[in-house]
C-alpha cells in the first residue's frame, strides 16, 4: 500500500510545483475581470434593478435549480461508479457522492480541463485501497467520456447561436481554442496509446498532469477502451452537462427572463469552453464575464444576465465550496478500505 500511496501522491504534489506566483497571477487575472465585469454592467444598468431582481427570485425555480445541480452530483459519482464496476470493482455509489462534491473544488481550484478534479478523485480512491490500475482506468474513461460529451454539447451550442445569428467573432475563437486544446490531449493520449512516444521530459515537468495521464495510459487495462463503456459513460457526462445548462435556465426563470431552453445551453457551453481554456482559479471572472456577455449577446438585459449569473455562482461554487473543501480534506486522509 505504501507504493500505491506514493503513486497517487504525485499528482496532489505537482498541483504545489504550478508555483506560488502563476497562482497569485491567475487570481489577480480573475478578480480584475469579476470586478470590470460587474461594473460595466452596473454602470449600463440600474444597480436598484438588479438587486431587486435577486430578491424577489422565485422560490420554484430556486428549487429546481438546487436540484439539477444535485443531480450533477449524483450522475458525477455514477460515472465513476460505473468505470470501476466494469472493472470488477465493487464501490457503492452513496460513498462516491462525498468525493463528487470535493471532486468539483479540486477542478475549480486547480484549472486544468477537467484533469485536476480525476485526479483528485484517484488519489481519494487509492487511499481506501481500490487498485491503482482501476482507479487510473476509471480516471481514463472519465476524461474520454467527458472530453466527447463537451464536445458534442459545445457543437450544438456553436449550431444553436449560428441558427439565431448571433455567432460572434469572440465566441468563434473561443471555440477554436477549446478545440485546440481538446485535440492536443487526444493526440497525446494516442501518440502514448498507439504510438509509444513520450512527450519530452521538459513538458512533464512543467504540466505535472501529464505525468498521470501517462501513468494511466501504461497502467489502464484493455476493456476500459470498450465502446459500449464510453458510450454509456458519455450519456451520463451529457446529462451531467444538460443539468448545469438547466440550472443557468433555471436561475434565469427565477428572476423573471423568460428564456428558452437552448439559449441557456449556449450560454453555459461557451461560458464553459471559455472556463476551460482561461486556466484562471475558480474561473474568476472569465466565467461570469463570459457567461454575462453570451447571455446578453442572445438579447437578454444585461441586469437580468448578470444576476443569473451570479445565482448560478452561488449554486454551483460558493455555495458547495466550504462542504467540498472539508470533504477534500476527509477524503485524501480516509483510511484504506477494509
Amino acid at each position: 500500500m505504501r507504493g500505491t500511496e506514493h503513486q497517487f501522491a504525485r499528482p496532489l504534489r505537482g498541483w504545489r510545483r504550478l508555483g506560488g506566483w502563476r497562482r497569485l497571477g491567475g487570481w489577480l487575472i480573475g478578480v480584475v475581470l469579476l470586478l470590470g465585469t460587474v461594473m460595466l454592467v452596473l454602470h449600463l444598468a440600474d444597480l436598484e434593478r438588479t438587486a431587486r431582481l435577486m430578491q424577489q427570485a422565485k422560490p420554484g425555480w430556486m428549487a429546481l435549480a438546487l436540484g439539477l445541480q444535485a443531480t450533477t452530483y449524483a450522475l458525477t459519482a455514477l460515472v465513476w461508479h460505473d468505470a470501476l464496476q466494469a472493472q470488477g470493482e465493487v464501490v457503492a455509489r452513496r460513498a462516491l457522492l462525498p468525493l463528487s462534491v470535493a471532486k468539483l473544488f479540486a477542478e475549480q481550484a486547480v484549472p486544468s480541463g477537467g484533469v485536476s478534479g480525476a485526479a483528485f478523485f484517484v488519489a481519494a480512491l487509492g487511499r481506501r485501497g481500490i487498485d491503482s490500475a482501476h482507479c487510473l482506468g476509471a480516471l481514463l474513461a472519465s476524461l474520454i467520456s467527458g472530453y466527447a460529451a463537451y464536445v458534442l454539447m459545445a457543437a450544438v451550442a456553436l449550431t444553436v447561436l449560428a441558427l439565431q445569428h448571433r455567432l460572434s467573432h469572440w465566441i468563434v475563437v473561443s471555440a477554436a481554442l477549446f478545440l485546440v486544446f481538446v485535440s492536443a490531449i487526444v493526440a497525446l493520449a494516442a501518440s502514448l496509446r498507439w504510438l509509444d512516444r513520450l512527450p519530452p521530459a521538459a513538458l512533464v515537468q512543467r504540466l505535472p498532469m501529464v505525468e498521470l495521464l501517462i501513468d494511466a495510459l501504461a497502467a489502464a487495462p484493455a476493456d476500459i477502451w470498450r465502446a459500449g463503456l464510453i458510450a454509456r459513460l458519455g450519456g451520463l457526462q451529457l446529462l451531467i452537462l444538460v443539468c448545469d445548462a438547466g440550472t443557468l435556465w433555471a436561475c434565469l426563470h427565477a428572476i423573471g427572463a423568460d428564456t428558452g431552453a437552448t439559449s441557456a445551453l449556449a450560454a453555459f457551453m461557451v461560458t464553459s469552453m471559455v472556463a476551460t481554456i482561461g486556466f484562471v482559479p475558480l474561473g474568476l471572472g472569465t466565467f461570469e464575464a463570459a457567461c454575462t456577455a453570451t447571455l446578453a449577446h442572445q438579447g437578454i438585459p444585461l441586469a437580468a444576465a448578470l444576476t443569473a449569473t451570479l445565482i448560478l455562482r452561488v449554486l454551483t461554487l460558493w455555495l458547495p465550496m466550504l462542504p467540498g473543501l472539508w470533504l477534500m480534506r476527509g477524503a485524501l486522509g480516509g483510511a484504506a478500505r477494509p
